[in-house]
């Protein structure tokens, strides 16, 4: 019982001395910590990326207006960076393009501005025209030109797969000839080439009445 008397007092202080040995490295720990500095905000400008589909409404020197189905008319810059394609046409340019036209781009929007990576032309699928009517221009090999009743005159473009063929004993096209053309429109380039040709000859003169 007095062993327990003594020991008691004893334990005490040492517990005493754990606890104040867990305070002094606690307050050494918090003396020590370093002060972790606040990371600066970042100033960079988002970047984003779209693709537009869409027709050309207007255009400029280094701009146009797409009209597109889900956003409207989206304003486009294009610059020396930005490629081009047409079907047919090597090393397409900005020139190439017109109002009108179907293009697909892919763009970069940065502070509120589009800038074309790419832009493409969706070719226009091929229209084939028939006129008749009397020739006023030919170049063999070269092209052809009808004007028609109405006075509207189109020009066609001869290549070696276009096919004349004559009628009433015309041999060779003639200017005042009368002719149907048979085309069909080149997407890439929009002009018509001729497929056919019928020159039916110079029209017949009417007789005159009988003396």
């Amino acid at each position: 019982m007095k062993a327990f008397q003594v020991l008691r007092p004893v334990a005490i202080l040492g517990m005493i001395g754990v606890l104040g040995a867990v305070g002094a490295g606690s307050v050494l720990a918090d003396a020590v910590t370093p002060t972790v500095a606040p990371t600066a905000t970042s100033t960079s400008v988002p970047v984003k990326h779209h693709a537009y589909t869409g027709t050309i409404k207007s255009m400029a020197a280094n701009s146009f207006v797409l009209t597109t189905k889900a956003k409207g008319d989206v304003t486009i810059t294009v610059n020396a960076d930005t490629k081009y394609h047409v079907p047919g046409v090597k090393d397409a340019t900005w020139a190439n393009f017109k109002v009108g036209d179907r293009a697909t781009t892919m763009v970069t929007e940065s502070n509120g501005t589009n800038t074309a990576s790419h832009v493409n032309l969706i070719p226009a699928k091929p229209i084939h025209v028939v006129r008749t009517g009397t020739i006023t221009a030919y170049t063999a090999g070269s092209s052809i030109t009808i004007k028609d009743k109405k006075g509207d005159s189109s020009t066609f473009v001869i290549n070696s797969d276009t096919k004349i063929q004559f009628r009433h004993g015309t041999t060779v096209v003639h200017v005042g000839d009368r002719a149907t053309v048979s085309a069909r429109r080149d997407p890439a380039s929009d002009t018509y080439t001729a497929k056919h040709i019928l020159d039916f000859g110079a029209p017949k003169t009417p007789k005159g009445p009988k003396s």
